[in-house]
């Protein structure tokens, strides 16, 4: 018996998360691991009907309890916003890299429209993947 041989080179890995069905407002301090370590990260889907919702990503827990507004936020926490409800016109997406791979880090789930959602954020380790056009900038 053999075991199947990690290749070298770019990867791609997709994390599912799931809080579809929790009410109570916005949610905060989720963890999430990668699959790999990555440096580059980017919503590849989201729950028809939801892409309102905010969605952030963040390396130390925020500490703020469930249903707190994001309007509240200081302004001084290290957050990376995938897609946000607090601007007007279009919804752009975001593609966040960063300099050195992570593995762990948090979620925090907005519930502009009355419920969580589900999400798949895609992940890479790849340097030089570009995404643009669409709904990303």
């Amino acid at each position: 018996m053999t075991s199947r041989q990690q290749l070298s080179g770019p990867q791609i890995g997709f994390i599912i998360v799931d809080k579809v069905g929790l009410i109570g407002g916005n949610l905060f301090d989720i963890p999430v691991v990668a699959p790999f370590p990555c440096n580059t990260f980017f919503v590849a889907s989201i729950r028809g009907g939801d892409e309102g919702n905010t969605l952030i990503m963040y390396f130390n827990k925020l500490g703020y309890p469930q249903g707190t507004d994001f309007t509240t936020l200081k302004g001084s926490e290290q957050i990376f916003y995938f897609f946000s409800t607090l601007t007007l016109g279009p919804f752009y997406r975001s593609v966040l890299r960063f300099s050195q791979p992570v593995t762990n880090f948090f979620v925090a789930l907005g519930t502009e429209n009355g419920n969580a959602s589900r999400y798949c954020i895609a992940c890479t380790n790849d340097d030089e993947m570009t995404l643009r056009g669409g709904i990303y900038t």
